[in-house]
C-alpha cells in the first residue's frame, strides 16, 4: 500500500477529518488532501513524524519500502539523510547500510 493510501486509511480509522489531522500537525486540511491524492508529499521528516504520531503508528508503518523514492526526496540535511538512510535500511532490510 502506498503512502497516500496508508495515510487516508489510518486517518479514517482514527475517525479524524482532514482538517482535524492537519490541525494536529500544523498544516492545512488542503495539505492533507493533497497528500492523500498524491498531489504533494511531505517535504520534511518532521511532518512524517508528526503524521505518524498523530495517527498512532511508527514512521515505518506510514512510509514503507515502496515509498523509498519519496523518502529520498524529503528535504533534510545531508548528515540527517545518512543517519536516516541507515535506519531505513535496517528497518526494511534488517541490515545496516
Amino acid at each position: 500500500m502506498k503512502f497516500q493510501d496508508k495515510l487516508r486509511d489510518l486517518r479514517q480509522r482514527s475517525n479524524l477529518s482532514q482538517a482535524e489531522l492537519g490541525k494536529m500537525i500544523g498544516v492545512s486540511d488542503r495539505t492533507i488532501q493533497n497528500y492523500e491524492n498524491s498531489r504533494r508529499t511531505p517535504q520534511t521528516y518532521d511532518i512524517i513524524y508528526k503524521l505518524a504520531g498523530a495517527l498512532g503508528v511508527k514512521v515505518e508503518e506510514l512510509v514503507s519500502e515502496e515509498d523509498i523514492p519519496q523518502r529520498r526526496l524529503l528535504g533534510v540535511k545531508a548528515d540527517q539523510q545518512k543517519v536516516r538512510a541507515e535506519e531505513i535500511s535496517e528497518v526494511i532490510f534488517g541490515v545496516a547500510a
